[in-house]
């Protein structure tokens, strides 16, 4: 599988979580609440991305095939990485101190929407770039 699907996944994941930094905030959550909240996606995330890795190497030759296998971070692996990159981005944030705050409720409802939604969404519509609608906004 080329890496288009694992890095769409991973960006709009990230952004569906930070998209709104710098906003005004209202009626913020907890940090501790959010990253229970999102705690299991990342399981969920690595999960869809080895389906659509998958069904990715029944296409290819059996030689293509090992190789791709041994690059492509599942399991564990990919949780780490997942877990890894979003604790990057919140640190990133947090150093932008005009730019660090919590998210709202329906700025975090929003992202699970979308995370939910892409973990729905077909293998051949991801690999198409047919995103969910919920994503759309989360994407900047």
């Amino acid at each position: 599988m080329n890496t288009k699907l694992f890095t769409i996944m991973f960006i709009v994941a990230l952004g569906a979580t930070f998209s709104y930094c710098g906003k005004e905030a209202t009626d913020s959550v907890s940090a501790d609440e959010a990253a229970s909240e999102m705690k299991g996606y990342g399981e969920k995330i690595c999960a869809k991305m080895t389906e659509c890795f998958q069904q990715q190497l029944q296409a290819m030759p059996a030689e293509q095939r090992e190789m791709a296998s041994r690059m492509f971070p599942s399991g564990d692996v990919c949780v780490s990485k997942f877990t890894e990159s979003m604790a990057s981005a919140q640190e990133d944030a947090a150093a932008d101190a005009e730019d660090a705050r919590l998210p709202t409720r329906a700025e975090l409802d929003a992202a699970k929407k979308c995370m939910d939604e892409m973990i729905a969404t077909s293998c051949t519509d991801m690999m198409s770039g047919n995103m969910p609608a919920s994503c759309k906004g989360l994407e900047q």
